[in-house]
């Protein structure tokens, strides 16, 4: 027995020494694990984040969107406005200016029918 001893206790020893590095290895493991947790909540929180920032935005594009489509829509309308204006105007113009036309004929006739009867004259019509 008194050789079993030692050799006992050198296997003793050896198997705490074992148990020591296991339990150095087991507690590096929990640490590290519980960096990786911490890491990924971290990550699913940046992702969460993330994906609100790009809903906001997709949601204001779309607004964006809808007011660029509303003003379009109604810049056309106002637009074909204009030019309906326009046209209203332009026929007016036309019909004005054939009256003024008529009007100097007439004005021009006249000033040669007062000349005629002021200053006589051969009876010349124009």
């Amino acid at each position: 027995m008194e050789q079993e001893l030692p050799e006992a206790c050198e296997n003793l020893k050896r198997s705490l020494a074992a148990n020591d590095d296991l339990s150095a290895s087991i507690a590096r493991k929990a640490v590290e694990k519980e960096l990786a947790e911490k890491d990924a909540a971290e990550a699913r929180r940046l992702l969460a984040t993330a994906k609100a920032e790009a809903l906001k935005a997709a949601t204001e594009v779309a607004e964006v969107k809808k007011t660029a489509k509303e003003k379009f829509s109604s810049t056309t309308a106002e637009l074909d406005a204009l030019q309906i204006a326009k046209e209203q105007v332009e026929a007016e113009l036309d019909q004005n200016y054939e009256e003024s036309e008529e009007l100097l004929k007439q004005c021009f006739d006249r000033a040669v029918r007062q000349t005629h009867v002021l200053y006589g004259g051969a009876t010349s019509h124009w």
